[in-house]
């Protein structure tokens, strides 16, 4: 996937959680690909390029989304 498409999927289903610019992405994508978590597929025109989940990145998204609680914010009254 593009980075191009992956912020505007992320714009249309995570955007109220975490309301990401397009600089953060590129930061994010570059962490991940350092961890090893994603690789690049393909480069493009204009340094375009497609990411896809590696082996290890998708047993991480599996391990966060069955084991990882989430963490609850509470509201204070005062």
């Amino acid at each position: 996937m593009r980075t191009y498409d992956l912020l505007k999927r992320f714009e249309t289903s995570l955007a109220n959680v975490w309301p990401a610019t397009q600089s953060q992405m590129y930061t994010e994508l570059s962490k991940l690909a350092d961890a090893g978590m994603i690789s690049v597929s393909a480069e493009g025109p204009r340094g375009r390029k497609e990411y896809t989940l590696t082996d290890e990145g998708l047993a991480e998204l599996r391990h966060w989304l069955t084991e990882t609680k989430p963490q609850r914010n509470t509201r204070s009254d005062c």
